[in-house]
C-alpha cells in the first residue's frame, strides 16, 4: 500500500463541546469513505511492516532488529547514539525475558547472540501499553515502537515502547483531525508520518471521485481509480492540496528536498 501513497500525540481526554465541534470539523475533511480507506490503508502498511515487506511507515520509524541495535552499541557506542539515541524507530525480535522492575512496571528482552545474550536489548513500555505486556510470552516474536536511550554497560536502552495496534488507533485519531501546521516542531517523526498519511489519502480521494470504483478497499481498486486518471487531472489535485494545506507542504518539500 505504500506504493500508492502520493507523498511522503495523544489528546487530553478532557473535551469541552468546542473542542468536539472541532474535532467534527476536522473529520469532515475525509468522507466516510475517505475514512475506511484510512483504516484500510494504514492496516495493510502495518501488515506490510510486521511480514517484512517495504512498508510506508519506515520512511518515518526505520525498522531494526535486536540484533542490529546491540551489534551497534557493541561496536561504537558514540555513533549508535547518533542513530538511535532520543529517536523514534521500530524494533523487531523474539522476546527473551519478561521481568518486573522498578515500582513493578514490565521490562521486555529481546534476544541476541552478543555476549551470550546478556546485552539484549531492555524495552520499557508507556502507560498505555504496560498493562498488554502480560499477554506477551517468551520466544514470540514481536515489533514495537521505541524511542532510544543509549546504553548501560553494553545493554541498550529503550523506553516508551507501544504496540502497534497502539500507534495505529492513535494514528488515525490524529489523521482525523489533521490540519494545515508546522510539522518540524515537537515530535517531528510522528507529525511528519501524520501529515503523509492525511495529504495522501486526502488526494487518492479526490482523484478517484471518493473511491467511485470502489466497492471494496484493495490494492486493485485503487490502482484502477488512479489509473485512468490524466497527468493534467492528478497536477490539479496536487495544487488544491498545496493551497489547503501551505504551511504542511511547504515542509514536506523541505524534508524531501534533503
Amino acid at each position: 500500500m505504500g506504493a500508492l501513497l502520493l507523498v511522503g500525540c495523544s489528546q487530553d481526554n478532557k473535551t469541552t463541546s468546542t473542542d468536539q465541534q472541532d474535532v467534527e470539523v476536522k473529520q469532515a475533511l475525509f468522507s466516510e469513505k475517505g475514512k475506511a480507506f484510512l483504516e484500510f490503508a494504514l492496516n495493510d502498511d502495518f501488515e506490510t511492516l510486521v511480514s517484512g515487506g517495504e512498508a510506508q511507515i519506515t520512511e518515518y520509524f526505520p525498522l531494526y532488529t535486536a540484533e542490529q541495535i546491540t551489534s551497534d552499541y557493541g561496536k561504537n557506542e558514540i555513533r549508535a547514539n547518533s542513530l538511535y539515541k532520543n529517536k523514534q524507530f521500530f524494533i523487531t525480535g523474539k522476546i527473551n525475558s519478561i521481568e518486573a522492575g522498578i515500582d513493578d512496571k514490565p521490562v521486555v528482552s529481546l534476544k541476541t547472540k552478543a555476549n551470550y545474550g546478556f546485552n539484549s536489548p531492555l524495552l520499557s513500555f508507556n502507560k498505555t501499553d504496560q498493562a498488554k505486556v502480560a499477554d506477551l510470552n517468551k520466544g514470540e516474536k514481536v515489533t514495537f515502537l521505541c524511542t532510544g536511550k543509549s546504553e548501560i554497560a553494553g545493554t541498550p536502552i529503550l523506553e516508551s515502547c507501544q504496540f502497534l495496534e497502539t500507534l495505529e488507533k492513535q494514528m488515525i485519531e490524529d489523521i482525523l483531525k489533521f490540519e494545515d501546521q508546522d510539522i518540524s516542531k515537537g515530535n517531528s517523526q510522528y507529525k511528519q508520518a501524520v501529515a503523509t498519511y492525511a495529504i495522501s489519502i486526502l488526494g487518492i480521494s479526490k482523484a478517484s471521485n471518493d473511491f467511485e470504483h470502489c466497492k471494496e478497499f484493495n490494492r486493485s481498486c485503487i490502482e484502477t481509480a488512479l489509473k485512468n486518471k490524466s497527468k493534467e487531472e492528478l497536477q490539479k489535485v496536487a495544487k488544491e492540496l498545496e493551497t489547503e494545506f501551505p504551511k504542511t507542504k511547504e515542509k514536506l518539500k523541505q524534508l524531501e528536498s534533503k
